[in-house]
Parts: C-alpha cells; sequence; structure tokens
C-alpha cells in the first residue's frame, strides 16, 4: 500500500513539473524572435540532461522517487531561470557569456558544497 501511495505521489509531481516546465516557464531565447522557439526546443532537450545529471550527483535514483522528480524541477526552473537572465542582455553577447560563466562557476561550486556536506 506505502508502495502504491508512493508511486501515485511521484506520478503526480512529476506531472505538475512537466506542466511547470511546459507552461509556466517563460522562454529565455524571447530575445531571437522568430527562431525562439526553435533554439528552445533544442536548447530544452539540453537542460533536461544537465538538470538530471546535476540531480544524479545528491540523489541516489530510485530511492525516493518523488523527491528527485522535485528536484529535478528544483534544479530545470534554476537553470532556465539562469538563462532568461543571461540572454536579457542580448543582443551584447560579451556581457550574455560573462553572466552564462559566472552563473556556471556559481553552479559548480554550489553544487561542490553540497556534494561536500553529504
Amino acid at each position: 500500500m506505502i508502495i502504491g501511495m508512493r508511486k501515485t505521489i511521484y506520478i503526480i509531481i512529476a506531472f505538475v513539473g512537466f506542466m511547470i516546465r511546459q507552461f509556466w516557464l517563460p522562454n529565455p531565447f524571447a530575445p531571437f524572435g522568430t527562431y525562439a522557439e526553435l533554439i528552445n526546443l533544442i536548447v530544452s532537450g539540453f537542460l533536461a540532461i544537465i538538470s538530471y545529471a546535476t540531480v544524479g550527483t545528491v540523489y541516489e535514483r530510485n530511492s525516493i522517487p518523488f523527491l528527485g522528480s522535485i528536484l529535478y524541477l528544483m534544479v530545470y526552473c534554476i537553470y532556465s531561470a539562469e538563462l532568461w537572465i543571461a540572454f536579457r542582455f542580448y543582443p551584447n553577447i560579451f556581457w550574455v557569456i560573462i553572466v552564462l560563466m559566472l552563473m556556471i562557476i556559481g553552479d559548480a561550486l554550489v553544487i561542490k558544497m553540497i556534494r561536500k556536506n553529504i
């Protein structure tokens, strides 16, 4: 019974996470105009892989599925927000690159600190 309840909670959280990612998060590539949707479609696949890998550094697969789903959603939203912030500087590519590099360094440091404390 408890296993069935956990699976149900996981399915609900995964569905809510999907809905948030698809309909609530803004397109970070909106400044690119007509190509924004295509770029978002391509990059979101990579973003999903990177988010999954990031969560995998602190979460053991299948240990608590609904927790993994929540962590994945949180990481995906953070990375998407970082892209949105970085591309607010477009068309000034210099500042886009600087902001992205600072965010990558910051993300790496946060992941390192979290892994050190686990």
